[in-house]
């Protein structure tokens, strides 16, 4: 990001970049998206070690993958300039302390040990990204190192498609983790419902899985999408391991990115006649789900494609073909 860009400026403004280090923003009392950006720093930039100007001695990480405000606490406590730069404590080739009061010897020890093994030059500062091998950050390689990683629930994959909406996208990742407003989702996050049972089967507790895998409803609807598609229906109780069938279902990209694209496409159908259901008492059939399906895929299909031709009498037929 450059230095002196608008969107560097409101970030930094929001939150006191000029004042704060990156570990102030997260700490052992502070949970959710702070932490687990905090863990990607580490990832995503390293620091060289030169004489500067900009970096703050004991408040940024240019020695090792820590700050030495975090290495040495008790030492910090005791500096009297915390806001500091190295380059204003270089004296005579080495570098000086301004102590509150009689600090520990032992950790000043340690503190000069480390500072022995490193070697400090006159450039300039400069950040480089782990990610790739030039040291640059972009977009696609934090999407590699996204892709190897296991982000899914247990380690499952996860195919993100262009072709398909975010937002379907999302539902149907969060569907994986058990993680949409099912009844006993609702139940299992403290809060109170009528029944947690399936409206529509009545037979067993509303589940991700129940609802868009096991009820009666639900398979009615998959043996007529996967009958379209001229595939024999294959027998899961799970929705990631109907995902993970179509992921790895045959040898062409194309067909494959067309059956997983189906298959959220139909997941996302299956979740709003649920709504319908539970809250305008409306019941639609499950062939109606099927040319629910047919018609919204094609369009997404036909115009978020690249180089690919597809014609509307031939996608009813076999959207595989």
């Amino acid at each position: 990001m450059e230095k002196e860009s608008l969107w560097n400026k409101v970030i930094s403004s929001i939150h006191n970049l000029g004042m704060r280090s990156a570990y102030d923003l997260s700490n052992k009392s502070t949970t959710g998206v702070r932490n687990n950006v905090a863990r990607m720093k580490v990832v995503l930039a390293k620091r060289d070690n030169p004489i500067s100007t900009i970096i703050k001695r004991k408040k940024d990480e240019w020695i090792g993958d820590k700050p030495l405000q975090l290495v040495f606490p008790d030492l910090y406590c005791k500096e009297s300039h915390k806001k500091c730069k190295i380059s204003d404590q270089i004296y005579d080739g080495g570098l000086s302390w301004s102590w509150s009061s009689q600090p520990d010897t032992h950790h000043v020890n340690q503190l000069r040990q480390i500072l022995r093994s490193t070697c400090l030059n006159s450039s300039s500062d400069s950040w480089s990204c782990e990610l790739d091998s030039n040291g640059q950050f972009s977009v696609a390689a934090c999407k590699r190192r996204l892709t190897k990683a296991d982000i899914g629930s247990d380690g499952n994959p996860f195919l993100w498609l262009k072709e398909v909406p975010t937002k379907l996208s999302c539902f149907v990742w969060r569907s994986v983790q058990n993680r949409i407003l099912s009844a006993l989702a609702l139940k299992n996050w403290g809060i109170n419902i009528a029944s947690v049972t399936c409206g529509e089967c009545n037979l067993a507790e509303e589940s991700a899985d129940h609802l868009l895998r096991v009820c009666h409803f639900a398979k009615a609807t998959w043996e007529c999408i996967f009958r379209w598609c001229g595939i024999s229906m294959p027998s899961f109780d799970k929705v990631f391991e109907l995902l993970e069938f179509a992921a790895t279902w045959g040898n062409c990209l194309k067909k494959k990115k067309v059956l997983v694209g189906i298959c959220y496409g139909t997941m996302w159908c299956l979740w709003k006649a649920r709504n319908d259901r539970t809250f305008n008492q409306s019941r639609i059939a499950s062939t109606k789900i099927l040319d629910m399906v047919q018609s919204s895929m094609f369009m997404l299909f036909k115009h978020r494609s690249n180089k690919q031709v597809y014609k509307w009498i031939d996608w009813c037929i076999d959207p595989l073909m």
